[in-house]
């Protein structure tokens, strides 16, 4: 719960207003990654942005994608990216979902597939990185590797992108754009 008010309106709504007026002003060709990501935020007024445009300008600012290449070598843009979207399995008819969850070893799972404007869908956006890596937000996909002493099988969970091209889980994407783990082939 928030200390303060929002005026009357949700947080979210507040929330995404916000974001919405930073991507605006600093993510220059960049903004469609993050309304792929966050959908709702595209419609929302923001207000007149000008005054923080124009104090970027003044300031000599560098571009953001002098940012990415100097500072957040790491984070997806779509010159990284081979794909994105939601992964679907056709067989039970649902998506790759993170539920909510964001943190490493939080374990990935699947859940109805859901439209764009609806509330859970950027649970369910993944990117396909051009280093083999399967990306939500600020973690990769990859294989939980239990304790030897377990009963349990391997699972899929989220982890910190290692940046390497050979994935230390193995997942694997084939040309029939199916997703498995190589080692005890546990699926999606």
């Amino acid at each position: 719960r928030a200390p303060y008010s929002f005026g009357g309106e949700s947080q979210m709504l507040t929330l995404y207003r916000n974001y919405a007026r930073a991507v605006e002003v600093w993510l220059d060709n960049h903004k469609d990654l993050f309304y792929r990501f966050v959908p709702l935020a595209k419609d929302i007024d923001i207000g007149d942005i000008s005054s923080r445009v124009n104090l970027r300008k003044r300031l000599n600012c560098k571009s953001f994608d002098w940012y990415l290449e100097n500072l957040l070598p790491m984070l997806p843009t779509e010159k990284r990216l081979l794909a994105s979207g939601q992964i679907r399995n056709s067989k039970i008819g649902q998506c790759v979902d993170t539920l909510g969850k964001r943190r490493a070893n939080d374990t990935v799972s699947h859940y109805r597939c859901l439209p764009k404007r609806e509330p859970g869908y950027t649970n369910q956006v993944w990117m396909y990185s051009k280093k083999y890596e399967i990306i939500s937000l600020e973690n990769c996909m990859d294989a939980s590797i239990p304790d030897p002493n377990a009963k349990t099988l391997k699972r899929v969970s989220l982890w910190p992108c290692h940046g390497s091209v050979e994935t230390k889980s193995g997942i694997i994407v084939r040309h029939s754009k199916s997703y498995t783990q190589n080692h005890n082939y546990v699926c999606l």
